[in-house]
């Protein structure tokens, strides 16, 4: 088997259907769907039953008692047999031929590790936006600094990673918050990758992206422990922990600046500053700094 797709789950009864659908309506039979239930509430077991049923030789469902995404991915991951995993979320779905772009480029090089491809993002609004990976090359350092600086974008659902390499490297779940950061930055700095610069996915944005922003904000500082980790990370690396760790502070700043909080807002910012004070020449951040101050008066 060449592709298990792994999809976490909780509460998305009402959307799941279409993430299986668009899975299954995909060319070849060289894939299986393992999908962990993180602890729903809600009727996702029968509906997910209803294709097992249909399917029982290609879904296979888990439940298991809420444990947060990372642990879920972890756990759909050892469960797969395939010998690449493709990590797909509950609310996405795959676009028509995604599989056989995916197919033709570990065809071309059988040696790739990763596959990163680009996606869609659709909002409630009805607006489109589309993200195409930068292309990579074989330097790996290279491509850790790139997603670090955000010149390169990684994205459940938009990735096919090579199960051997999982085995070693998985979803931190010793935060809360940013886990995929951790993972993509650990995947980066040991694979080689390939690209498909075309999208394969369509990512639903949720009216409530700013909360679940905020949200992602639970494993603070910790996260930047969990990236510069000696037995995931090569010593090489830790050089750009400093950078690293302002930037996660200016994403900190951002999303309080975003959320209005701006007092909040600025001492993340002072933060950045403080680790790495040439920071301060990122200037979309430090436009927004300055017009915390004139909106915080005007509130």
């Amino acid at each position: 088997m060449l592709f298990s797709f792994i999809i976490p789950t909780y509460n998305y009864a009402d959307i799941i259907g279409k993430a299986i659908e668009s899975i299954l309506a995909q060319e070849g039979d060289d894939y299986e769907i393992v999908i962990v239930d993180d602890g729903s509430v809600d009727d996702t077991r029968q509906k997910v039953q209803a294709f097992v049923d249909q399917h029982p030789e290609t879904i296979h469902y888990y439940y298991q008692e809420n444990r947060g995404p990372a642990s879920t991915r972890n756990k759909a991951a050892q469960l797969a047999r395939g010998e690449f995993i493709y990590a797909l979320d509950a609310d996405d779905t795959l676009l028509p031929g995604a599989l056989n772009k995916v197919r033709a480029v570990i065809a071309k090089d059988p040696t790739l590790d990763l596959v990163i491809a680009g996606y869609c993002g659709v909002f409630s609004d009805g607006r489109r936006k589309l993200k195409v990976p930068s292309q990579l090359n074989a330097d790996k350092e290279k491509n850790f600094v790139a997603h670090m600086r955000k010149k390169c974008f990684v994205q459940n659902g938009a990735h096919v990673l090579r199960r051997s390499v999982f085995n070693e490297i998985q979803y931190p779940e010793c935060i809360s918050g940013r886990e995929d950061m951790v993972f993509f930055s650990h995947l980066l700095a040991v694979c080689s990758v390939g690209v498909i610069e075309e999208p394969v996915l369509e990512m639903v944005k949720h009216s409530e992206s700013l909360r679940h922003q905020m949200d992602k904000q639970y494993g603070g500082l910790k996260i930047i422990d969990a990236i510069f980790d000696a037995n995931k990370l090569p010593q090489a690396f830790f050089k750009y922990k400093k950078e690293c760790q302002a930037r996660l502070c200016l994403s900190f700043f951002r999303d309080h600046y975003m959320a209005k909080d701006y007092k909040a807002a600025r001492q993340w910012y002072y933060r950045a500053l403080k680790t790495n004070p040439w920071m301060v020449f990122q200037w979309r951040y430090f436009k927004k700094y300055v017009k915390s101050f004139a909106f915080h008066a005007a509130t």
